[in-house]
Order: structure tokens, then sequence, then C-alpha cells
């Protein structure tokens, strides 16, 4: 493929991926040479070690801001965009942040690119061990380019399960509050996988707190009940005056949380 009409096709792309698309009659030094040579004259950037992005002709390549979806969805080979990153992705976010998480299997350390930041995750060790770590996983097509993000239903559990990833509480409920449909059965499905009964909880808290606005009946909810912990669990470890116990679901939960106390006027 001629280098002018990769670059037009691949606005993020790997090493691997150029190397493999330049045709195989030519050396894989000579194929280095070519991608270096159109980086130093501005027709692609460096992002990180063997990540790059595609600069067209007549753009300005130090101002050139990639879409952060498509630098996560090439920063690894199993990379799914996740946290709050995928309540961006399906523009569900509060609030949006300069940070992008992904999960991944690779060791693929904190890097910045203009001014955003990347993350690759660990995936939760009972999906890595049931080899479960693309459930509730879909595939989408964003300028030519696939990308995996986690559903609505894994993004609200797995925002639960690690909510210091997903903005907090408040960016949470703000967030995920706001959406119209969960498939409850697909919810419980992934908590069963992920096996963590505080997260069942935390998950069955929220969806009753929204439960008028939610499609599905109370059967959902007494299947997550039945699979509450079997001791008290709190929200989160520090304990604050005003905190409620949840009976239902063996669960401490911060005024902040069960007052709405960010809907208090200023």
């Amino acid at each position: 493929m001629d280098a002018d009409v990769f670059l037009a096709k691949h606005p993020v792309f790997t090493r691997e991926e150029w190397l493999a698309k330049q045709g195989s009659s030519e050396s894989i030094r000579t194929k280095e040479t070519q991608l270096h040579y159109y980086v130093k004259t501005g027709r692609a950037v460096r992002v990180r070690h063997g990540l790059y992005v595609s600069v067209l002709p007549g753009d300005d390549p130090a101002l050139l801001q990639p879409d952060p979806f498509l630098v996560c969805a090439k920063a690894s080979p199993d990379s799914v965009i996740a946290y709050h990153a995928a309540m961006e992705f399906h523009s569900r976010a509060y609030s949006l942040h300069q940070r992008f998480d992904f999960l991944t299997t690779a060791d693929i350390r904190h890097f910045e690119f203009r001014g955003v930041s990347y993350r690759g995750l660990a995936f939760p060790k009972r999906l890595l061990e049931k080899q479960e770590t693309h459930c509730e996983v879909e595939e989408q097509e964003r300028s030519g380019v696939t990308v995996r993000v986690t559903t609505l239903e894994r993004t609200l559990v797995d925002a639960l399960d690690r909510p210091e990833v997903a903005g907090g509480w408040e960016e949470i409920w703000r967030s995920l509050g706001s959406v119209e449909y969960f498939d409850g059965k697909r919810i419980v499905n992934y908590l069963k996988l992920l096996g963590n009964a505080t997260t069942v909880a935390k998950t069955g808290y929220f969806l009753e707190e929204h439960q008028n606005a939610l499609p599905f009946g109370a059967a959902v909810l007494d299947e997550l009940a039945a699979m509450r912990p079997g001791q008290v669990r709190r929200m989160e470890a520090q304990v604050r005056p005003g905190d409620r116990f949840m009976p239902r679901w063996n669960l401490v939960v911060p005024a902040l949380v069960a007052d709405r106390r960010w809907e208090e006027p200023a």
C-alpha cells in the first residue's frame, strides 16, 4: 500500500501496522527508514514508542490533537476503553476529563500526549482467571478504526467497583443516572462473573435508587439482593457522620450519596 494512502486511512497506527502494510518487497529496515522520514517531515507524529498519528496534508503537526479513543484502541492489541473513558465514549459523562483509561493485559505505563493522559489498567483478576476479559465488550467503528469499549451495563458495574477510576460517586451518579435503559439480566450475569459481593450491593443500591426510570422489574433487584454480602460492607472505607445503613443490601452508604448532596443549592 502506498504510504500516503496508508496515512490517509490510518489516523492512528502502530509500528507493526506500518510494517505490515508497506509491501513484502521492501525490507523492514527500508520501511522503518521511510517511517522515520514521514515523522521528520511532519506527516506523522510519534505519540509513544511504536504508536503514531497521521497528519493530513495542510494540517500543522504541532497543533494535531488525535482522537483519544483511537489512541486507546491502538495502545495495545487487546485494549478496551473503560471506566470514565467509556462514559465519555457513550456520551454519558457528566464532566469531560483529560485522562483516558483502557483495560489491557499488556504492561503499559502511563503516558501523555498533548495534554491528554492515557493509562493502561489490568483487567479484573476474576475475569482473567475465567478468560472472560471481553465479556460485555462491544466493537464500534470510529474513523475507520475498530474500537472496543465496555457496554453501558459493564461500564456501570465497573465504575461502582472502582469509583476512584470512574471519577467518584457524584460523577457516577450524575453520568450513569441519566441512562434510560440498562439490561438487568446482563448486569446480573456480569456481576456473577466478577464475583464481588460488595460490588453487587453497590450496583443493587444504584439500580434501586433509579428503578422508576428503568424498565426492568423487581425480579432483577431481588436476584441482586440474594447475592448481597453476608456481612455489612461499606461503599468507602472512610467513616463519616451521616452514613446510612441500607439493610436490603447490607451496605453502608456515604451521606453524600444517600442524600445526593451535590444537588443541594450552594
